[in-house]
């Protein structure tokens, strides 16, 4: 989903094989929720997504390259954040 109006979207996965392919540019989206089991990574696709993931991440986040790593019990608060802020889920 590609969207005009500057907000970014987000995609989501538990696969490798769809993690491969969202980083390969498949979805348009502009950030990946790649669930890695003990951690999740909120992996930037586009420079938009990078930009949000930065200005919203505290200032003690774990960062593994470019991707935000949470432990999976903040995932939901980020969700609920995403949502507020009217960001479309793919």
């Amino acid at each position: 989903m590609v969207r005009t109006d500057g907000r970014p979207t987000i995609a989501w996965s538990d696969s490798a094989e769809v993690v491969d392919r969202q980083l390969d540019g498949g979805s348009g989206s502009d950030i990946l929720v790649d669930h890695c089991g003990s951690l999740v990574l909120l992996r930037p696709l586009t420079d938009g997504g990078s930009e949000f993931l930065t200005e919203h991440a505290p200032d003690d986040a774990q960062w593994l390259g470019r991707a935000l790593a949470i432990e999976p019990r903040y995932l939901q608060g980020w969700i609920e954040a995403m949502i507020y802020l009217f960001i479309p889920f793919e």
